[in-house]
């Protein structure tokens, strides 16, 4: 219960990487409740709010996951680095990634990001069967980033 005395669900979702927390709030609580299986995979639509060194995300919308590909996506970025006195836009890197079969390969790609820090944004796009979902990261590398993951028969898009 919140403060105000509104029901809420706090959702954490984990990864490789790390862990992140989002909050449900009383009408979509009731909506996942009333429409959906919970036994089956679930989709979140969130606004993701960026604020120092806190990030908060508001869940806008909950979808069955073969919705998924028929909803819209607004996103907003600054990839803008400075460079003497002008700003550069750098458009970003990204890797596409079609059958991921192990672990392996994941590991593969964040060592060469570690060894090849650059300017250019880095996101990814894992390639499923109903639907494509990409991953825009604060990583940012080299050109030479290119070269190496392309040797690991990986193909990327870059600018």
């Amino acid at each position: 219960m919140s403060k105000k005395g509104n029901k809420f669900a706090i959702v954490k979702l984990l990864d490789y990487h790390g862990s992140m927390e989002f909050m449900i709030y009383e009408d979509k609580l009731s909506e996942l409740k009333e429409d959906f299986d919970l036994l089956k995979p679930i989709a979140f639509k969130v606004k993701i709010k960026k604020e120092e060194d806190k990030t908060s995300f508001n869940v806008l919308k909950i979808m069955r996951l073969k919705d998924v590909k028929k909803e819209r996506v607004k996103v907003l970025k600054d990839d803008k680095v400075e460079e003497g006195n002008a700003a550069v836009d750098y458009l970003p890197f990204s890797v596409a990634i079609e059958d991921i079969q192990d672990d392996a390969m994941i590991k593969s790609i964040f060592d060469i990001v570690i060894a090849n820090p650059g300017e250019y944004p880095l996101e990814l796009c894992l390639k499923g069967d109903t639907a494509d979902v990409v991953i825009e990261s604060s990583l940012r590398v080299s050109q030479s980033f290119v070269k190496d993951v392309e040797a690991l028969g990986i193909s990327i898009k870059y600018p």
